[in-house]
């Protein structure tokens, strides 16, 4: 699980900076968690509802800044997809082997 310095960085590393003296709190991209109120997160980032993706209002916001993340083109993915500490294992128990 990425901590939120962690993810602050490959936001920062991905978008660039902002600017040191601002923070997420006022970026259009930190909503409120639809499960809690109180929790909030980055649209960019992206939500699986865990503590793992709760973002906080003092982190430094990256080049994202009041730009809209779902209106970019191209389309981006949400930061969570490329770094979630889950990786995802094909399914391959229906494939049959053929050997000729």
């Amino acid at each position: 699980m990425l901590g939120q310095t962690q993810r602050s960085s490959l936001m920062i590393k991905e978008y660039g900076r902002a600017s040191k003296s601002i923070y997420c709190k006022g970026c259009c991209n930190l909503h409120c968690r639809k499960t809690n109120k109180n929790e909030k997160v980055c649209i960019a980032w992206g939500d699986d509802d865990t503590k793992a993706t709760e973002w906080k209002d003092d982190a430094t916001s990256c080049g994202l800044y009041n730009t809209a993340f779902l209106s970019l083109t191209p389309a981006r993915k949400q930061m969570m997809d490329l770094y979630s500490s889950k990786k995802k294992v094909a399914d391959n128990s229906n494939e049959q082997l053929t050997i000729f």
